[in-house]
């Protein structure tokens, strides 16, 4: 009792699963917003339905959730859950969110005010454009 004191603080619960956890690339259904785990359908979260392939981090000894990572970063963006099929079966479903979206091109024929600024650059340098307008575009002035 009297020596030095030789223990390790252990590590809180939540980063031992974290170290431990299998990491798998999944696609999502772009029809309804899942992707499948060993089997098990999760449901993706209406912010990341505009992701193609997802990165992923779950315990395969715990499927009651997995974890949505940053590809680059290793960072968890937010957690999955499996899909309740007993009350999908219900058929009631809610309503999506709205995705900011760009603006949808204006139907006048116009181009869009940077690719006009674009080529009015390209047109005081007196090189030839990178974008050529096709035909029936209006050319900036």
């Amino acid at each position: 009792m009297a020596g030095p004191d030789l223990t390790r603080p252990v590590p809180a619960i939540d980063d031992l699963v974290a170290a431990f956890t299998a990491s798998a690339q999944r696609v999502q259904r772009q029809s309804d917003g899942t992707l499948s785990l060993q089997g098990i359908r999760y449901e993706v979260p209406n912010r990341y339905r505009h992701l193609r392939r997802l990165q992923l981090r779950y315990a395969s000894w715990d499927r009651r959730t997995a974890h949505l990572v940053d590809a680059h970063t290793d960072k968890i963006l937010c957690r999955l859950y499996p899909i309740d099929l007993a009350a999908n079966a219900g058929g009631l479903r809610r309503v999506n969110d709205s995705v900011e979206t760009t603006s949808t091109p204006s139907s006048s024929g116009e181009m869009a005010s940077l690719l006009t600024q674009l080529l009015a650059e390209y047109a005081a340098t007196g090189l030839p454009a990178a974008y050529l307008p096709a035909a029936g575009e209006k050319e900036p002035s």
